[in-house]
């Protein structure tokens, strides 16, 4: 099933980001060994997640981007549909970021769910679980100025 705002957010990500490599459908140790196999900036499509859905399958819906040209290393979880039950599921995989390779992990929503309860929902949850250090939550908009700020750094 295609979602639209993924592909938004993968094309801000390649537009930004200086992507030179793309990797689609691996495993979360093939992406560690890819990351160390070379200095180029890379960003990983469907890339495998540390736990499984409700049904027993490997979540692929995240992305990682990898820029050691600009110290990046970040796992991005696009989230858009508001259904009963999303708010749930993110805070289910906040219990994951700890676990997680990466130097941060990006949660970037869509503006509907850039609303006070979702907020305040997912930042009580982050403290809680002494990630604040480890978390990003924002919009495209504000993931893209994100992007932007580390390339020239």
């Amino acid at each position: 099933m295609r979602n639209e705002y993924e592909d938004y957010v993968k094309s801000i990500i390649k537009l930004h980001g200086n992507v030179q490599l793309e990797h689609e459908r691996q495993s979360v140790r093939s992406i560690e060994v890819l990351k160390q196999s070379c200095d180029m900036n890379k960003l990983f499509t469907e890339a495998s997640s540390y736990y499984c859905t409700e049904i027993g399958n490997q979540k692929r819906t995240e992305f990682v981007y990898h820029s050691p040209l600009n110290n990046t290393d970040w796992r991005i979880e696009c989230k858009s549909r508001k259904k009963l039950g999303l708010l749930g599921e993110i805070l289910r995989e906040l219990n994951y970021v700890s676990k997680i390779a990466e130097k941060m992990y990006c949660l970037v929503l869509s503006d509907v769910l850039i609303n006070q309860y979702f907020l305040e929902e997912i930042y009580t949850t982050i403290k809680e679980k002494n990630i604040s250090h480890k978390v990003w939550v924002g919009n495209a908009e504000q993931f893209k100025n994100l992007l932007i700020e580390r390339i020239k750094i």
